[in-house]
């Protein structure tokens, strides 16, 4: 068996909200300044001027290798035995372009803005 695709499109967030993670991890995303302009929709994010954007790119990837094998000895000397082998490897960054609460992405996006909705809509 095999796979390997790439250039798959992707959901990504455009305006990701750098104040809380570099509050925690400083080295995250250096060179870029988190907005400090209070009233302003993006606080936190990169662009003032925008709160969440929503942008695609084919930057998604698929890799699926599977090998299978069994050696079947019967009745061989009275002897009789099975030796098998299974290998399979996933590696997968992205199953949807939109993530659809189930199957296979439960959020297209990174963990920091479906946090950041559900915490600004209070």
């Amino acid at each position: 068996m095999g796979n390997h695709t790439f250039d798959q499109f992707q959901s990504l967030n455009g305006n990701p909200d750098l104040a809380d993670v570099q509050s925690s991890f400083p080295g995250y995303g250096s060179g870029q300044t988190p907005c400090t302009t209070s009233g302003a929709f993006g606080v936190g994010r990169v662009n003032c001027s925008n709160y969440l954007v929503e942008a695609t790119g084919n930057t998604a990837f698929s890799i699926y290798n599977a090998l299978q094998t069994s050696f079947t000895l019967r009745n061989l000397h009275n002897f009789t035995g099975i030796v098998s082998y299974t290998y399979s490897r996933t590696i997968d960054n992205t199953s949807e372009i939109f993530g659809t609460g189930g199957g296979g992405n439960t959020s297209a996006y990174a963990q920091d803005r479906s946090t950041r909705i559900v915490r600004n809509a209070a």
